[in-house]
This record gives structure tokens, C-alpha cells and sequence, in this order.
């Protein structure tokens, strides 16, 4: 990573990369290492993602531990946590 493009707006980093244009190699993270060999911590993030899961089908795994929670109130949108001041 090259220091000058920490925080840069989408024009500067267009900038450097055409700065740069014969030295950097441009690659995209494929790989999850966060949770390498944690299959089913992989899968379940997976799904949500892509919008396939569903919590009522899923059971407690090795690495994630599935816990039901009664809410009285179903409104769990609350306007306050959103105003933008």
C-alpha cells in the first residue's frame, strides 16, 4: 500500500494510480482471512450477504453459538438513530 493514497478522495487515487501506472499491480481480496478454516462462520456471512439465510433454519455451530431473543416490541427502528445533524 502506498502511504499517499490513506484517505485520498476517488480523484487523487486516479491520480496516482496513473502516477504509478507501470509499478502497481491491481488485485482484489478474495480470500477471507479473518475466518481461514472457520467454514461455517464463512458460509453463514455468505448468505446473509447474498441474501440467502435464514436464522429460523440455523442451529448453533462450532464457532457460532445461536441464541434466540424475545423483543417486546417489534419497532425496532428508532428516527433519533438515524437524524443526521
Amino acid at each position: 500500500m502506498i502511504y499517499e493514497w490513506r484517505g485520498a478522495s476517488s480523484e487523487r487515487l486516479n491520480n496516482l494510480l496513473n502516477d504509478y501506472k507501470g509499478e502497481i499491480e491491481q488485485k482484489e481480496l478474495i480470500e477471507v482471512m479473518r475466518f481461514k478454516n472457520r467454514n461455517d462462520i464463512e458460509n453463514i456471512l455468505k448468505d446473509a450477504r447474498e441474501g440467502k439465510h435464514n436464522i429460523s433454519d440455523y442451529t448453533s455451530s462450532e464457532n457460532i453459538k445461536y441464541v434466540q431473543v424475545k423483543v417486546e416490541d417489534k419497532n425496532m427502528f428508532i428516527p433519533q438513530m438515524f437524524a443526521v445533524k
